[in-house]
């Protein structure tokens, strides 16, 4: 009787959870961060200046693009930063936007749209809570 399954479920149980958790600490400080940028950072007009090709080296055939964004901070500094992420051609050169940024790091801003506040990391908790359930019930 091949009994190597057995031993091996309590190990892939554990994995599962592990890596939900981890991935949940990963989503929240994400949030978290997204949330105080939101709520305490200073907001500037910006303008996408140029796209980007993400160089893809996956079996992925979807291209994938990453924005520049110029703003000008309350202090008259300009920031010219890509915006972090992976995106489909939703952004277009040229385009007006909004940007919350970090006062003390400019460099840490947010594209002011719902997309990019909300809608983005709910797929990924998704993913991170199956993970964990799978770990805890399967």
């Amino acid at each position: 009787m091949d009994t190597t399954g057995h031993y091996f479920q309590p190990f892939i149980r554990g994995l599962f959870i592990f890596v939900g958790l981890v991935l949940l600490i990963y989503w929240y400080l994400n949030y978290r961060r997204i949330n105080q940028l939101k709520n305490n950072g200073l907001i500037s007009k910006g303008k996408i200046i140029e796209i980007k090709e993400f160089q893809n080296y996956s079996l992925d055939e979807n291209k994938k693009y990453y924005p520049i964004v110029e703003f000008e901070t309350q202090e008259g500094l300009i920031i010219r930063e890509k915006l972090g992420g992976r995106y489909d051609k939703q952004f277009q050169i040229g385009e007006d936007i909004e940007v919350f940024y970090n006062s003390n790091n400019p460099k840490d801003f947010i594209v002011n749209s719902r997309y990019e506040t909300e809608i983005k990391y709910y797929p990924f908790l998704l993913g991170c809570l199956i993970l964990f359930l799978l770990g805890i019930f399967g």
